[in-house]
Formats: C-alpha cells, sequence, structure tokens
C-alpha cells in the first residue's frame, strides 16, 4: 500500500486504511524504541564490565607490587584494606570508591541502577583508577632510583639503568632528542652488546620486570663506563 500511494496508483485510502497504516507505524516505531533500549542496555553492561574489570586488575597490581598475589575478586576488598589502607599507603577515599565499584556491579546485575548511577560510577571508578596509578608510579620511581648510576662526562651528563640482565644508557639527560642505548649486563657487572635502543623499549622494560631491592654495582662497570664516556668521569650512585 505504501508503494501504491507513493506511486499515485493508489488514489483513494479508506480511513480503515488510514488506521491500518497508523497502526502498521505505531508497531515499527515501538520495535525501533525497543531496539535502541537494547542496543543502549548491552552498551551500559559493556561500559560498566570494562569499568569494573579496569579498577579491579589496577586494584590487583598494586597489591602485587607490594607482594601479594593471590588475590580474587571475592576477597579484594577485605585485603585492600588490610595491606592498603590500614597501612596508610593509599587513603581511606580509595577504599571506599573501590566498594562503590564492586556494589555498582552487584547491583547492575540485579538491574538496580539507573543511567544517572553509572555515570556516578564512571567518574568514581576514573579517581580511583588515577589514584592507584599515581601510587605505583611514586613507588616504581623509588625502586628505579636504586637502579640508576648517574655519569657526569664534561659538561654532560648520562644516566644509567642497571635493569635485571641489561643496562640502558641515556647518553645525554639534557639533551631534547633522548639518545639511548642498550647493554647486555654480565654477571661480573661489565656491559656488553652495546646497540641502540628507544624510550618506548625503556618504558615497556621497566613494566614488565620486578625492580630488586638492592642493587650491587660492580668494578667491571666502572671500567666499560670509562671505555664509553672517557677516563675523565664522575659518577654517583643512589641508594
Amino acid at each position: 500500500m505504501y508503494k501504491d500511494i507513493e506511486h499515485l496508483k493508489l488514489k483513494y485510502v479508506s480511513g480503515k486504511d488510514i488506521d491500518k497504516l497508523m497502526e502498521d507505524a505505531e508497531l515499527f516505531l515501538n520495535g525501533i524504541s525497543k531496539l535502541f533500549d537494547k542496543i543502549e542496555k548491552q552498551k551500559e553492561k559493556e561500559r560498566l564490565s570494562e569499568l569494573y574489570s579496569n579498577s579491579v586488575q589496577i586494584a590487583k597490581d598494586v597489591l602485587a607490587e607490594e607482594g601479594i598475589l593471590k588475590v580474587t575478586d571475592s576477597t579484594l576488598l577485605k585485603i585492600f584494606k588490610e595491606k592498603l589502607t590500614d597501612k596508610g599507603l593509599i587513603q581511606d577515599k580509595a577504599l571506599k570508591q573501590l566498594k562503590d565499584i564492586l556494589k555498582a556491579k552487584q547491583e547492575f546485575e540485579s538491574k538496580k541502577l539507573s543511567k544517572q548511577e553509572i555515570e556516578k560510577v564512571r567518574r568514581v571508578s576514573s579517581d580511583f583508577n588515577k589514584a592507584l596509578v599515581n601510587y605505583m608510579q611514586r613507588t616504581r620511581g623509588k625502586e628505579i632510583s636504586r637502579a640508576k648510576i648517574q655519569v657526569k662526562y664534561g659538561d654532560r651528563f648520562a644516566e644509567i639503568l642497571l635493569l635485571d640482565d641489561y643496562a640502558f644508557i641515556i647518553m645525554d639527560m639534557d639533551a631534547k632528542e633522548k639518545e639511548i642505548q642498550k647493554a647486555s649486563l654480565n654477571s661480573d657487572g661489565s656491559l656488553t652488546n652495546i646497540k641502540k635502543s628507544s624510550l618506548e623499549e625503556l618504558e615497556k622494560h621497566i613494566k614488565e620486570i620486578k625492580m630488586p631491592k638492592h642493587v650491587f654495582i660492580k668494578e667491571k662497570i666502572f671500567e666499560d663506563l670509562k671505555k664509553l664516556f672517557g677516563k675523565n668521569i664522575e659518577i654517583m650512585v643512589n641508594w
């Protein structure tokens, strides 16, 4: 009927036909509305699931940095409180935020969470994640500082990071474009197989390895640093 009216094949439409057209249109619009609602609810579910997963994983990562590895979703809140907030490592605000995030997931699954409440959880999750990432960066920064050797040669400063089996050498800390080299760090402290590296490779290595509590400097490394930067160098080691 729609096409017939459109192409003027049907010039007269009865009231009954109009009612039928209106009824069909209403059914179509209702169907579209229900479809949009279904899609929106699915998107909300995916968003909340992602918020929950990200926040829970970051919380577990922080606990892992403190040496606590066996943490399940059901024990997370209790362990987070005992090992982080009760010890003053993380503010109490973060514990409340974690409670809100865990509670939101349960309420959403029970269909008790409104769209406005989901938006509130998104903001809470964002603040929680930022606080924990900042904590990890501060903690990691202290660990990294223990693995640093700073070298003054001429009027320039270099920095060497001793990370596991590799040493990363930043040739000039004041240079706008940092030249970074990577060397194998041998058991006797010597540096071999020196080759060009990048800031991205250095950051990836820092993220993946477990930083040692103590870094021991052996004589061989000083000999190799003199070969690299010249005999007239000054060395500072962080403790």
